[in-house]
Order: structure tokens, then C-alpha cells, then sequence
């Protein structure tokens, strides 16, 4: 079966297939690097997500919230994600890394008191973050 699917700097210019999401096994996904245009995928039973490089657009899945096994939400250098980081995260209890710098996320963070000191969030500003997770927010340039 299954359990990992890596397209890693390899620069494709292509639709990204949807099929693969409702592979039951599938628990990591890396297709960073690829220009990859649309909004952000759905997907079932992952625990690492790395999007890293890509176009896509719009704001992250509510239902990205339902993952209860994911570990890692890797979205940086996606100039078209907007809007605020979903509370529906909040039921990620095993999330530890959320990396949103250069993207278009605004607002304020609130999820860094819900997962306590192993929780990072890579921003590109930390005016997103607020005080609570002043703790747990690294800035990347």
C-alpha cells in the first residue's frame, strides 16, 4: 500500500490530480517545488503535508481540521494562500509545525496555547502571531 508521496523539486507545471487524496494509506505528501497552480488539496488520514513552492491559491481547508493525525502543515512560499488560519486546527492535537511564512495569511494566530512548547509556526511577520504565540513564532526572510 501506499503510505508516502514524494514529488520533490522536480518543477512541474501541471493540474494536480486528485485521486491520489482518498488513497486510504496515504499519510505523507511532499510536492514541493512544483508550480502547481489551484487551490489547496484535500486529503484523508495525512500527517505530514509539505506544499512548499508551489501557486497555490486561497485559504487553508476547514477541513484540514479533521486530520487528527497531522503532524506537519508545510505551506510556505505560496504567495496565493490567503486569508486566517483556520480554528478548526485547533483539533490537530498532534500538530507540531506550521510554516506560513511568505504566503498571504493574515490575522491573528491563536493556536500556539492549544499545543504548548513543541508547537512551531514559521512566519514571515510576527505581527500574525500575537502575544500568546510569541512563544512558539519564527520569523524566516
Amino acid at each position: 500500500m501506499l503510505s508516502w508521496l514524494s514529488i520533490y523539486f522536480y518543477c512541474f507545471d501541471i493540474a494536480l490530480p486528485t485521486n491520489y487524496v482518498r488513497l486510504p494509506s496515504l499519510s505523507s505528501i511532499n510536492i514541493a517545488f512544483n508550480s502547481i497552480e489551484g487551490p489547496l488539496p484535500m486529503f484523508k488520514n495525512v500527517a505530514q503535508i509539505i506544499l512548499t513552492a508551489n501557486q497555490f491559491t486561497g485559504s487553508i481547508p476547514t477541513e484540514y481540521g479533521l486530520l487528527g493525525n497531522l503532524t506537519s502543515l508545510i505551506l510556505e512560499n505560496n504567495l496565493g494562500i490567503t486569508g486566517t488560519v483556520p480554528s478548526e486546527l485547533m483539533e490537530c492535537d498532534k500538530l507540531s509545525v506550521l510554516a506560513l511564512y511568505d504566503t498571504g495569511i493574515s490575522g491573528n494566530i491563536t493556536l500556539c496555547n492549544t499545543f504548548g512548547d513543541s508547537f512551531l509556526v514559521r512566519v514571515s511577520d510576527l505581527s500574525i502571531c500575537g502575544e500568546e504565540c510569541e512563544c512558539c513564532c519564527e520569523t524566516v526572510f
